[in-house]
């Protein structure tokens, strides 16, 4: 797989998984972290 296939497929999937609440952005995180979608209590 190319490298620019292999970032395309990563952006993809990271975009779909915020999109079902599956993980969310850490804010004011550079490079972008993401970590496990966790419910307000």
């Amino acid at each position: 797989m190319a490298i620019g296939r292999l970032t395309n497929y990563v952006r993809f999937t990271k975009t779909d998984m915020e999109a079902r609440c599956e993980v969310e952005r850490l804010p004011g995180k550079s490079p972008q972290q993401i970590c496990r979608w966790r419910p307000c209590d």
